[in-house]
């Protein structure tokens, strides 16, 4: 395959991630449907030098600790309700007079959420990848 061909190969990927992970943050994906949807992206590139996988591979990550670390929180579930583990959010479970071992033993499931603003202000909370406590995937 000539340079330029895969060249253009690894921008039309590129752009696919990064749309995948605009899309991902707009509409609250899945981990499973995102990982899905970048697996089509990988194989589109297939044929092509190793280094355009290696670079698409770590764009994705570049991409994810970027978004990431200001869209999502870790949360669990103690009695139902949603609980930050994060002391700067206001859903933080020592704010909702709990504590780490009523945390760990009330949880029925905990994992990743994506938080994002609505046009109004408020938040929209939306599950990318949760596990129940006793294993198995609830969402993801």
């Amino acid at each position: 395959m000539k340079h330029t061909t895969a060249y253009n190969h690894r921008q039309r990927a590129v752009r696919a991630i990064c749309d995948l992970w605009q899309r991902a943050e707009h509409f609250g994906l899945t981990s499973r449907k995102q990982r899905a949807e970048l697996s089509a992206i990988m194989k589109s590139v297939a044929k092509c030098p190793g280094w355009v996988t290696s670079y698409l591979v770590g764009y994705d990550e570049a991409m994810a600790h970027v978004i990431l670390r200001k869209h999502f929180f870790f949360y669990t579930l103690p009695d139902g309700r949603l609980a930050s583990t994060h002391h700067d959010r206001p859903d933080y479970y020592e704010k909702l007079g709990l504590g780490p071992k009523d945390v760990y033993d009330q949880a029925v499931a905990s994992g990743h959420y994506w938080v994002c603003e609505n046009a109004d202000g408020t938040e929209r909370i939306r599950p990318w990848f949760v596990l129940a406590k006793e294993g198995g995937c609830v969402n993801g």
